[in-house]
Formats: structure tokens, sequence, C-alpha cells
């Protein structure tokens, strides 16, 4: 009988220790995305996603590998590798859980699309087969783009109009023209001017006085974006003085025909006082 109560107790024993063993020698990985930044991700500049994988505290994991799949609209730097390796029972352990923390520095496409995008990962182990998760993260362009021409040039006053159109989708903050050095121009004042807001789809104008030559005039443009960055963008502008050459020689055949009629009005007038004069002098004699 006492036999009888040894062999239960074994037997208890045994089936309770079978979930034990199993969870011991079983693997099982999973990962989230825990922080993107910045948020939102700028096309065209670098993004850096970390991302928790849980479940390699278990020793029966062996090896874990984990890897940052580059689909578009990211990809990584040639020296930047998107692959880890570590040992089963290798995690770093913190006050919420015990995992492995990965993070990663990649491009965005310049071209990319606002809005939700997805970032792909994959991980597994000697004793788990690979999974491919999928997360959403956020692309917004804040930059705006300009396009910048030569409205007007003043000959006798030496100042240039500049026209500047705001071609982005985005209303920008306190912006300022600067003539860049390597133009071939003659400044006569400041080289830089606040120019101001300016709405998308919008434009303004902003007068440098200067003296230039047939050439492209280098401008730098800096503005403040929606997310307050300062950012500056660089354009070449082309001046041709056979543009403005017309209008000039207008204006100074205007006052000439002024000038002329002028003449011509005191002539008459000169004229008219010498005959009605000659007039009464042959009634006198």
């Amino acid at each position: 009988m006492v036999k009888l109560k040894y062999s239960y107790l074994i037997v208890s024993l045994f089936l309770f220790a079978i979930p034990l063993i199993a969870a011991e020698t079983s693997c099982s990985l999973d990962a989230a995305m825990i922080n993107q930044d910045p948020y939102p991700a700028i096309p065209g500049e670098y993004v850096k996603f970390v991302f928790q994988v849980t479940g390699v505290e278990n020793p029966a994991c062996n090896d874990v590998y984990f890897e940052l799949l580059q689909n578009y609209p990211i990809s990584a730097d040639s020296t930047t590798s998107t692959k880890t390796q570590i040992k089963g029972g290798t995690y770093s352990s913190t006050t919420y859980s015990s995992s492995l923390v990965v993070p990663y520095k990649v491009r965005v496409d310049e071209n990319a699309v606002d809005g939700e995008n997805e970032v792909s990962v994959a991980f597994s182990s000697t004793q788990f087969s690979t999974i491919v998760k999928r997360f959403n993260f956020t692309i917004e362009n804040p930059k705006a783009s300009f396009e910048v021409f030569v409205k007007d040039y003043d000959f006798a006053k030496k100042t240039m109009t500049f026209q500047i159109l705001n071609t982005g989708k985005k209303d920008v903050k306190v912006i300022t023209m600067e003539i860049l050095p390597e133009s071939k121009v003659q400044m006569r004042g400041s080289s830089i001017n606040v120019v101001g807001d300016l709405d998308s789809n919008d434009y303004t104008t902003t007068d440098f006085g200067l003296v230039p030559l047939d050439s492209f005039i280098k401008v730098k443009i800096t503005y403040t974006d929606q997310n307050n960055v300062r950012r500056s963008v660089e354009k070449d502008v082309l001046y041709n003085s056979q543009n403005f050459v017309y209008k000039t020689e207008s204006k100074d055949g205007s006052k000439n025909i002024y000038y002329l009629i002028g003449a011509v009005i005191i002539i008459l007038v000169i004229y008219f006082i010498w005959r009605r004069r000659k007039h009464r002098r042959h009634l006198h004699h």
C-alpha cells in the first residue's frame, strides 16, 4: 500500500513537471516596434527605429536571428548592418520585461509619399521558424520647394527684383534670401533680405541693390518649416540683361517723346508771341 502511494506521488510529480520541461525547452519569439525618431519621418533624411524582441531569455532558443528588411521606402548605409544575432538566454532586463532591444538608423527615400508606410522585420532561431512582421511608420514632408526668377532690373537705380514662389505643399515662415558670394554680381547694399512668411502656392518679391553680369545668380533661401526647424535650399537664378533692355529703351523713348512735345509747345508759344508783337507793330505803323 505504501509502495502504491509512492507510485502515485512519482507519477503526479512527473505529470506536473512535464509543462515546466516543455516551457523550458520550447522557444517562442515575438517582436514589436517601440520607437520612431523623428516622428514623423522626413523624406531624404534619417529615421531611427527601435525594436524589442521577446522570448530571447529562454536558453532553449539557442541562436536567435533578427533582421530589418530593406524594403522601400527605407535603406541602410553600406556601412550599417541590418542583421543581429545573439545566443538564447542573452537579453536586457528592464522593469517591464526581459528582452532584446535593437536600434536601427536608416534613410528614408527622398521621393517617399506622406502618410503611413511599412517597415518589415524578420526573426527566427535554431528552434523557431522565421516570422516576418510589418509595422507602420509615419512620413510627412515638411520641406518647402521654391521657384525663383528675376522679375525686373532697374538699370538707373541698379536694383534687381526677385520673385519667389512657394511650390511646396506646406506654408513656411520667416523666409530670408541671400545672394551667395560666388554669384557674379557687385552688391550695392546688404546681400541678405528678410522676405517674411509665404503660404503654399503663393509668391512674393524682394529687391537687392546690385550690378550683375549675364550669368546665373546663386541664392540661398532659408525658412522655418511647420515643425519649427530652420531649413535652407540653394537656387541658381538666370539673369539676362536683354530681357530688360527693351523696357529701359521704352522708358527712354517715352522721355524723349515728352521732351520733343515740350520743345514743340515752347516753339509754338514763342512763335505766337512773336507774331502777336509783329502784328501790333504793324498796326502802330
